[in-house]
């Protein structure tokens, strides 16, 4: 597994910061799947690790977040699996994130 340092970690937050405030809000899509992740364990349920590197993080919310933005309907990036790549799909991912943080803590 690849260690990332601080700065780099940084950067790669402030690039989803970025990311994420460029594009446009919700438009109404549900957000009930990301609502009802309550623990990490239930991230198990969703393909949540889309680089395949063993680990959920930014890497994986910029990766749907790009896809988002350029319209893509690869499957891979349809994290909960309803036919659509959308913000629902970023949602999840994102919730994961946190609560993956939240368990290490």
């Amino acid at each position: 597994m690849i260690r990332i340092s601080g700065v780099a970690s940084l950067l790669m937050i402030m690039l989803a910061m970025v990311f994420a405030v460029s594009l446009p809000a919700h438009a109404g899509e549900p957000v009930e799947k990301a609502a009802s992740i309550q623990t990490f364990e239930d991230c198990a349920s969703y393909n949540t690790d889309l680089n395949g590197d063993g680990a959920i993080d930014v890497a994986d919310l910029l990766a749907v977040k790009k896809c988002i933005q350029e319209g893509c309907s690869d499957s891979a990036y349809d994290v909960d699996g309803d036919g659509a790549v959308n913000e629902a799909d970023a949602d999840i991912v994102l919730k994961c994130i946190e609560l993956r943080r939240t368990q290490r803590q």
